[in-house]
């Protein structure tokens, strides 16, 4: 009998604790580490997949541009429901979403096949991603910039796990399927610990009557207008030039270009997650010194010149040391970005996510423009196109602040 009362009683612990506030801000946090696992594995996986199936350069662009295209197709209808929806529902079924289509990736032997499981995992992000993003960013007003701070570096080490657990399953032989095995049985346990998780968000409480679905999509355009959000969205976007699309083609600019083998390809990536790390870890106490849009500024200029010594300079090594320079040099650029998207629409985080998404229908084209870059003039050539980053942030970021004293005090009690 007292063996039976204990096991309750354990249980009952463990109830409390998948319903506890500070699991429930643990988990909105380690969902970016998840998301970012999937994406490392994904890049520094790419040169053994594209051997795999025999895809061409186009077909890698396309594989990476068309899943962001039905991603941003659908994510606005996403982001405007986790305003005025159930954003627990979102998030759960996100989750399981992305764990099928793991599987999908883990067991398909086609273009066709690998492009639709990407093409089902890109809105999946959205839907536990973002919205927990965007869950976090409601619970920290005026203090947008450090929360994405501490969320990117969630996400960095999630970066740099994927790429090393893609080495070490070259040096023992494992494939890469099964790597997506086991991020499809991570994907559905974090759907499972949501599921038993009281969901406490920033968003629109379920007893107030919601506005329409259309409706909110219908304003969307006057809201871009008045909020000053567009400036924002194209800055992230083209910052995304030097930070996703380079990451994503990183490894097979060392394979192709540099000519090294799969496995010290990995470890480029490896190297470029890990100093990014590095850097982003150094950001949080840094952004409560220095003001965000002045450390862009300058990392900017940094990164345009070591980034076109990186593409010149001869030898495998010499680029490894750049290449690890490059890494925290880039840290700050999408944690200031997105959070200034948020700050510009206070307490719309769902809709800012919609926004965002609409604004990526035209950056996902950047990925194709560069496999069909590379396919007539080398990839190379395709590389130096990033570039385009560091100088549209030099030219395009305002000189002032944009925050008041008032937003920064009025969520210092309230900072997760």
């Amino acid at each position: 009998m007292s063996t039976l009362n204990s096991t309750q009683v354990n249980t009952a612990r463990v109830a409390r604790l998948l319903r506890g506030p500070m699991l429930f801000v643990f988990t909105l946090y380690a969902v970016e580490l998840l998301d970012e696992l999937i994406y490392g594995v994904e890049s520094a996986a790419l040169p053994l997949i594209r051997d795999d199936l025999a895809l061409t350069y186009v077909q890698v662009g396309l594989l990476l541009t068309l899943p962001h295209l039905v991603g941003n197709v659908l994510d606005p209808v996403v982001g405007l429901l986790g305003d005025i929806w159930k954003r627990k529902a979102l998030i759960v079924v996100g989750a399981l979403a992305t764990a099928l289509a793991m599987v999908f990736v883990a067991t398909g032997h086609t273009f066709a096949a690998l492009a639709f499981a990407f093409c089902v995992s890109y809105p999946a992000s959205t839907a536990y991603v973002s919205l927990s993003q965007a869950t976090l960013m409601d619970l920290n007003p005026g203090r947008h910039d450090q929360t994405m701070a501490r969320w990117t570096v969630l996400g960095a080490i999630g970066q740099f796990a994927g790429p090393a657990l893609v080495t070490g399953a070259l040096a023992v032989h494992f494939s890469w399927r099964g790597l997506y095995l086991g991020l499809a049985l991570l994907a559905g346990l974090t759907g499972f610990i949501f599921w038993g998780q009281k969901f406490n968000g920033g968003h629109k409480a379920e007893s107030e009557a919601p506005p329409h679905l259309l409706a909110g999509l219908r304003e969307l355009p006057q809201l871009i207008r008045a909020s000053g959000i567009l400036r924002w969205l194209v800055l992230l976007e083209l910052a995304d030039l030097m930070l996703d699309v380079f990451f994503s083609f990183c490894a097979l600019y060392f394979t192709d270009v540099v000519g090294v083998s799969p496995a010290l390809a990995g470890l480029a990536v490896t190297v470029l997650t890990l100093s990014g790390l590095v850097g982003d870890v150094l950001l949080i106490p840094l952004l409560e010194k220095v003001d965000g849009l002045r450390l862009i500024r300058l990392t900017a200029l940094v990164v345009l010149g070591v980034y076109t010594a990186f593409l010149l300079v001869p030898g495998v090594w010499p680029k490894f040391v750049l290449l690890a320079a490059l890494g925290p040099l880039r840290s700050g650029w999408y944690q200031v970005l997105q959070g200034r998207a948020y700050s510009a629409m206070p307490g719309k985080s769902g809709t800012v996510i919609a926004i965002t998404s609409l604004g990526g229908l035209a950056a996902a084209s950047f990925p194709v423009i560069l496999g069909a870059v590379a396919e007539r003039a080398g990839l190379g050539w395709a590389m130096a196109l990033l570039t385009i980053a560091p100088v549209s942030l030099l030219i395009g970021l305002p000189r002032s602040n944009g925050y008041s004293a008032e937003s920064r005090s009025s969520s210092s009690e309230r900072d997760l």
